[in-house]
């Protein structure tokens, strides 16, 4: 099929290298997909703080999804849009199970800001927003975006039999990979690929006229819905699956191979 009009693209581990850095390469390629007539945003799984100086550096002007699809930026009204949060009892409810499991987080709130329990623990994958999380601080225990955590998939399993024996937590908000090391929590109702079909809406294109391209589970339905699906490499096994394409990482020319493959097969 061609005639595609958008492209949606991850950003870590898809746009930016393990340094969360961007290759001198992805900018030109970019550029050459405006010039070909796409809309081209990212939808990623970070902050609209901790994304935007990457959308700057990417001269991105579009409409972008945040935290998972918890949040997007409509260009044209210059506003911020909530689509769904954790709630606050679901959070007081949660803590206690990842101390007792010795399970590291991160708190994404809605103001923006990311309360960290263990920095040391994270090493480099911290922000430069994150603050030092105080259990006996009740103003940092609040509804949040997200929540990030520090655990391998084993851990993630024993975290899941743990949430299903205690609470309905889970009845409300799911849990997916985003690393070797690393899971995240959002509401069960929100994901990249419904906030990216309201944008999409407003701009007249359908999903099917769509690229989206990820590496990670949180990628799932992004590029499972979308007409052309791309997945990484290094990324979600399951994700190989649903899609049109597999590229390298960022770090070995991976965009560069889409944007050759998009001009010679997709236009």
């Amino acid at each position: 099929m061609t005639g595609y009009k958008a492209i949606f693209f991850d950003l870590d581990g898809t746009i930016l290298t393990p340094e969360f850095t961007v290759p001198n390469e992805v900018l030109p390629c970019l550029e050459s997909l405006k010039d070909k007539g796409f809309r081209v945003s990212i939808a990623t799984g970070r902050s609209f703080e901790n994304a935007a100086p990457f959308l700057e550096e990417l001269s991105i002007k579009e409409s972008a999804v945040f935290s998972n699809g918890a949040m997007f930026y409509d260009r044209d009204t210059e506003q911020l849009t909530l689509n769904d949060f954790i709630k606050k009892h679901d959070v007081q409810n949660l803590l206690p199970v990842l101390a007792k499991l010795n399970i590291s987080f991160k708190l994404q709130t809605l103001a923006g800001h990311i309360y960290c329990d263990d920095p040391v623990k994270w090493g480099s994958n911290n922000f430069p927003n994150e603050k030092l999380f105080d259990s006996n601080d009740s103003s940092m225990v609040a509804d949040v975006l997200k929540i990030i955590l520090l655990c391998s998939p084993e851990k993630e399993l024993v975290l899941r039999k743990s949430l299903t024996s205690e609470n309905d937590f889970l009845l409300k908000n799911h849990i997916f990979r985003t690393g070797s090391q690393s899971s995240e929590i959002a509401p069960i109702e929100i994901n990249k690929s419904i906030a990216i079909k309201k944008i999409l809406k407003k701009w007249n294109i359908s999903p099917q006229q769509t690229i989206g391209v990820g590496d990670q589970q949180n990628d799932y339905e992004m590029i499972r819905d979308m007409g052309f699906g791309v997945s990484v490499s290094n990324g979600f096994a399951g994700n190989h699956q649903i899609s049109s394409l597999q590229i390298p990482p960022p770090e070995k020319g991976g965009i560069k191979f889409l944007t050759d493959h998009i001009l010679k097969n997709l236009v």
